[in-house]
């Protein structure tokens, strides 16, 4: 892969945190292979918007601005998908998993993207199993959850929703 001058964007933003963990250049070929050849996009340009987008949507600020943080409360579905949808002008997919205190968790947002790989859209279909109860926990992520060699790749640091990542 061609990532050499966005690598450093790439590595915080788009790194695959898994146990064990990886430096995220499978989940980068998957999501090439998946979805970048048939986007029209040369490699380079579509990780570039991937990360414009990225920052664009700015979801964990998004969420802190609503007071939706990760500290373990429960938060209401619909007012996550409402805080995104003020952000990026469109209602997300929300999907959740198994949490902590017998609840469900926020697991992932989904947002779709229109053909200039510039313009959220509403999305036509989302995955199937989309289904999270009225309230979610918002579990937060500490660096010790990751073995010591991928803490090293996030710089031992979690950024807040709030803080800034350049």
């Amino acid at each position: 892969m061609q990532l050499d001058k966005i690598e450093n964007n790439i590595n915080h933003y788009w790194s695959n945190i898994k146990c064990p963990a990886t430096d995220g250049v499978n989940s980068w070929k998957s999501a090439w292979n998946s979805y970048g050849v048939c986007s029209g996009l040369k490699q380079l340009d579509y990780f570039k918007a991937a990360l414009n987008l990225r920052k664009q949507a700015d979801v964990l600020s998004a969420l802190a601005e609503q007071g939706i943080k990760p500290d373990y409360k429960l938060y209401s579905t619909e007012k996550i998908k409402w805080a995104v949808k003020q952000q990026v002008g469109v209602a997300p997919g929300v999907q959740c998993r198994d949490g902590p205190f017998g609840k469900k968790q926020l697991y992932e947002i989904y947002l779709c993207v229109d053909t200039d790989a510039a313009t959220f859209i509403e999305c036509p279909k989302l995955p199937a199993g989309l289904k999270c109860p009225d309230q979610v926990v918002f579990h937060p992520f500490y660096s010790w959850m990751l073995n010591t060699t991928s803490a090293a790749v996030f710089d031992s640091k979690i950024l807040l929703p709030t803080e800034t990542m350049i």
